[in-house]
C-alpha cells in the first residue's frame, strides 16, 4: 500500500486528539496494577537497558531496537516486548513527566522496529504474532497522537508511521492469519477497529471497520453463548473476554457504529455470570487457564443504550451474585452460594462450583471435567492448578488431568474422546446438589455428585468404572496458605488456614484398594501446585488411586471453625451405599445423617434432643444437545472459511538443504553407474523421477503442509491426524490457538 503525502497531512488532524487519547487506554496486554508510578519505574529501567515487568524475571535488552531481543529476552517477556512494551511505557512516562528523553527513546525504537520489520522476509520470535500485532496498533496510535503536533515533526517519520499501520491492517485482515477460534480473533478484530479509529486516512480504513464487525458477528455464535458464558473453558477468560468486548463496543461507538442488540444482551448476561463466579476478594474459581490471584479491578465495563451506543469505560463495581444457585448445562458450570445475605463479609460466605466445560471451541480447555472447587472463609479449600506459564516446563501436564480433581484413568490423555452430561441438580434453604456423568474414552464411566449441606458440610461422591486394567485416579489440590496435617484416621486430614482461625476436616472414604499419597510442589509426579500472579507456587495435594474395575470414593469436607466458634466438628464420617449410585448414606458421628434415595437427598441433624430433617428433590438435567450442536456448527462453518496458516519457514529451509544434498548425491551416483552400465542408469533415473514425485507430494501435503482447519473438538480427530497436527513444528494452536505465541 502506497502512503501518500496527502494521507499523512490529513492524518495530522484526523481523528481528534480526544479520540486518540481515549484509545490509548485500550490495552490488549494489560499489566496488573498499572499506574503512573509503575509506568515511570518501568520506563526508567528501560532507559537503563532493563525490562522489569512485575511478576516475571527481569532481562536486559537494547534500547536502540535490536531484532535479537525478539528471541534473546527471557521467554516470559517475549510477547510483552513484541507487543511494543518499550515504546508503550516510555511514552506513558513522557506524558506524565514531559521528559524528552523518554519520547526520543520511544521514537527511535519505533523507527528502528519499522525499518527492520518492513525488510523482514520471515518472522523472528513473535514479530508476526497476532496478539502482538493487535497490541502494537494501540501504541502506534499513541505515538502518532504525541508526534503529529510536535515542532520537530518530520514528514518522513509520518510516512513510516502510516506505512507501519497499513502493514498491520494488511496482516490483521488477512484470512490466512485470522485466529478465529479464541479471544485472539477478537483481539485481531479489535486491532482492525483501532486502526480504523486511529488512522482514518488509510485507504482501507473503512474496509477494516466493516471486516471486523462482520468477522466478530460470526465469532459471537460460539465465542459467547446466549447465556453470556465466554466459551474459553476458564473463569479467568470470562473476565478477559468481557474486557475485550467492552473495548470493542467502545471502539464501535467512537466509529459511530451501533453495537448489535444481541451482542449487548450477551455482554450484559456475561457480566452477570462473572458476578456469580467472582468472590468478594476478587478471586475466581481456578478452572482452566485462570490465575489464582484476584482480578484487581478487571474487567473495565460499560453499558450500551437502546441505540447501540456505549458509555465510556469504567471500573467494574461487581454486585453480589443475583441468585444463590445457578446451573449452565451447555457451558458446563454449576455455581452455589450460601450466606449471600452477609455479602461481602466472608465469614459466613460459602461458594461451591462444579465444572464440566467442553469444546467447542477448544481454547484454554484443561482436562478438568467434573472438577469441584470449594471456597469458604476467604480461602480456597479445594482448587485447581490454574494458568501455568507457557514458557515454563510442565505446561503440558498442567493442562492435563493433574490440573484439577476430576476422576480419570491413570493413563488417560488430556484430549481423550469423552462426553459429559448433567444428570440432575437442585437447591433448597438447607441443601444443594448436582449430579454429573461423563463417558469415555471407551468403556470408562465416571459419575460425580456434589452435595452441600448448608453451611458447613460438603460431600463429593464418585462412582467409576474403568476400562480394562487401568486404575482410576484423582488429584485434590489445596490452595497456598492452607496447611495440611494428618487427621484422626489414615484416610483423613486436617486443613488449617494461616490467616483467620478457620479449618476443615477432609476425609477420603474409598472402596477396597484405595490408596492416598500426599504431595507438595512435586514435578514427578506433577502434583501440589497453584499458579498465583503468573508464578507456580508449591502447595499441598492429595492423590487418590483406586484399582481397575468399579470403584467408589466419598470425600467429606467439614468446616471446623475457630475454637468455640460456629464450626461443627462432628466426628469421623462413615459412608455406605447400595449398588446404585443414587442410593447411599453418610453418617457423621451421631449428629448427622445424609442420604440419597432416588431423586431425593435427605439430611437429618441432631442437636441434643432436637432433630431436623430436610429433603431436596433433584430436577433432571435439561437436554442441551441442540445448543451444543448449534455452537459446533457455527464453529465448524468458520473453521472451513478460515483455514489456519502454519509457519513452516524453518522446516522448509531445512528440507531445502536436505533435498539439495540428496539431489547432488543422486547425480553423483547416477554418473558413476552410467559410466559402467548406461542401461541401468536410465532405468534408475526413471525410478528416481517417480520417487521425487512421491516425495514432493508427501512433503507438500503432509510434512510442510501450510493449511489446516481447526477442529471443533480436538478429541474427535483420528489418531493419525492428531499426530500430524501435534508433530514438531506444528504449534498448539489447534487446541489453544496460541499460534506462534507461546
Amino acid at each position: 500500500m502506497t502512503i501518500t503525502e496527502a494521507m499523512v497531512t490529513r492524518a495530522r488532524t484526523l481523528p481528534a486528539d480526544s479520540t486518540l487519547f481515549e484509545a490509548r487506554s485500550f490495552y490488549l496486554y494489560p499489566i496488573p496494577n498499572r499506574d503512573t508510578d509503575l509506568e515511570i519505574h518501568i520506563a526508567d529501567e528501560m532507559l537503563r537497558g532493563r525490562l522489569a515487568r512485575p511478576g516475571v524475571d527481569t532481562g536486559g535488552f537494547s534500547l536502540e531496537f535490536d531484532s535479537r531481543d525478539l528471541v534473546g529476552v527471557p521467554p516470559a517477556l517475549r510477547l510483552w516486548v513484541a507487543s511494543y512494551a518499550v515504546p508503550d511505557f516510555l511514552l506513558a512516562a513522557y506524558v506524565e513527566t514531559d521528559r524528552e528523553e523518554y519520547f526520543f527513546a520511544a521514537r527511535d525504537y519505533v523507527l528502528g522496529w519499522e525499518e527492520y520489520e518492513r525488510r523482514s522476509w520471515g518472522p523472528r520470535g513473535l514479530l508476526w504474532n497476532d496478539h502482538a500485532i493487535a497490541s502494537r496498533v494501540r501504541v502506534l496510535g499513541e505515538f502518532w497522537r504525541l508526534y503529529r503536533e510536535r515542532p520537530d515533526y518530520d514528514p518522513a517519520v509520518g510516512v513510516a508511521v502510516l506505512r507501519q499501520a497499513a502493514r498491520y491492517g494488511k496482516f490483521l485482515s488477512d484470512p490466512a492469519h485470522f485466529t478465529f477460534a479464541t479471544n485472539h480473533g477478537v483481539m485481531q478484530n479489535l486491532g482492525l477497529l483501532q486502526l480504523s479509529l486511529a488512522f482514518p486516512t488509510l485507504p482501507r480504513s473503512e474496509e477494516f471497520r466493516k471486516l471486523a464487525v462482520e468477522r466478530l458477528g460470526a465469532q459471537m455464535a460460539f465465542f459467547m453463548d446466549e447465556e453470556g458464558v465466554i466459551r474459553e473453558n476458564s473463569a479467568g477468560y470470562q473476565a478477559f473476554g468481557l474486557e475485550m468486548l467492552a473495548l470493542t463496543f467502545r471502539s464501535l461507538t467512537r466509529l459511530e457504529t451501533p453495537v448489535p442488540p444481541e451482542w449487548a444482551r450477551r455482554y450484559a448476561r456475561g457480566l452477570d455470570f462473572l458476578a456469580r463466579l467472582r468472590r468478594p476478594d476478587g478471586s475466581l474459581p481456578v478452572s482452566g487457564d485462570t490465575d489464582g490471584a484476584p482480578l484487581q479491578g478487571r474487567p473495565r465495563v460499560l453499558t450500551v443504550d437502546e441505540k447501540g451506543m456505549s458509555s465510556a469505560l469504567q471500573p467494574w463495581s461487581p454486585p453480589k451474585p443475583s441468585v444463590a444457585t445457578s446451573v449452565f448445562p451447555a457451558a458446563g458450570y454449576w455455581i452455589d452460594w450460601d450466606g449471600l445475605s452477609t455479602w461481602p463479609q466472608v465469614a459466613a460466605l460459602r461458594q461451591s462450583v462444579m465444572t464440566w466445560s467442553s469444546p467447542p471451541p477448544p481454547g484454554h480447555k484443561h482436562a478438568d471435567d467434573l472438577s469441584v472447587l470449594i471456597w469458604s472463609d476467604g480461602y480456597a479449600w479445594l482448587t485447581g492448578v490454574g494458568y501455568w506459564p507457557y514458557d515454563l516446563p510442565g505446561r503440558e501436564v498442567a493442562e492435563s488431568w493433574a490440573s484439577a480433581n476430576g476422576p480419570h484413568g491413570s493413563t488417560e490423555q488430556r484430549d481423550s474422546e469423552r462426553t459429559v452430561a448433567l444428570n440432575a441438580s437442585g437447591s433448597s434453604e438447607a441443601l444443594s446438589a448436582v449430579d454429573v456423568e461423563r463417558r469415555g474414552p471407551g468403556d470408562y464411566v465416571a459419575r460425580r455428585q456434589l452435595i452441600h449441606l448448608r453451611p458447613d458440610v460438603w460431600l463429593i461422591i464418585d462412582h467409576v468404572q474403568t476400562a480394562g486394567t487401568e486404575q482410576n485416579t484423582s488429584l485434590w489440590t489445596i490452595a497456598p496458605g492452607i496447611e495440611l496435617h494428618p487427621g484422626m484416621s489414615p484416610h483423613s486430614f486436617e486443613l488449617s488456614a494461616s490467616g483467620p482461625a478457620a479449618s476443615m476436616r477432609v476425609s477420603f472414604l474409598g472402596s477396597p484398594g484405595t490408596a492416598l499419597a500426599q504431595f507438595q510442589g512435586s514435578n514427578a509426579p506433577f502434583a501440589g501446585w497453584q499458579v498465583v500472579d503468573s508464578r507456580p507456587v508449591p502447595t499441598s495435594a492429595i492423590a487418590v488411586t483406586q484399582p481397575a474395575g468399579p470403584s467408589r470414593l466419598a470425600v467429606v469436607y467439614q468446616r471446623v471453625g475457630a475454637p468455640g466458634g460456629d464450626g461443627i466438628a462432628i466426628g469421623e464420617p462413615v459412608f455406605s451405599q447400595s449398588d446404585a449410585g443414587d442410593t447411599w448414606e453418610l453418617l457423621v458421628g451421631g449428629a448427622l445423617e445424609l442420604r440419597r434415595v432416588g431423586d431425593q437427598v435427605i439430611s437429618t441433624r441432631r442437636e441434643g434432643s432436637a432433630v431436623r430433617t430436610d429433603t431436596l428433590t433433584l430436577a433432571p438435567g435439561t437436554d442441551v444437545w441442540g445448543d451444543v450442536e448449534k455452537t459446533r456448527r457455527a464453529f465448524e462453518e468458520m473453521s472451513a472459511q478460515f483455514p489456519r496458516f502454519q509457519d513452516q519457514m524453518s522446516r522448509r529451509a531445512k528440507v531445502t538443504y536436505l533435498l539439495l544434498a540428496l539431489l547432488l548425491a543422486q547425480e553423483i551416483g547416477l554418473a558413476m553407474i552410467g559410466k559402467y552400465r548406461p542401461g541401468a542408469e536410465r532405468l534408475l533415473r526413471v525410478t528416481g523421477i517417480v520417487a521425487w514425485i512421491g516425495l514432493a507430494a508427501w512433503l507438500h501435503f503432509s510434512f510442510v503442509w501450510s493449511w489446516a482447519t481447526v477442529p471443533a473438538n480436538v478429541a474427535a480427530l483420528s489418531p493419525a491426524l492428531w499426530c500430524l497436527l501435534r508433530r514438531p513444528g506444528a504449534s498448539k494452536r489447534f487446541t489453544y490457538n496460541h499460534w506462534n505465541e507461546k
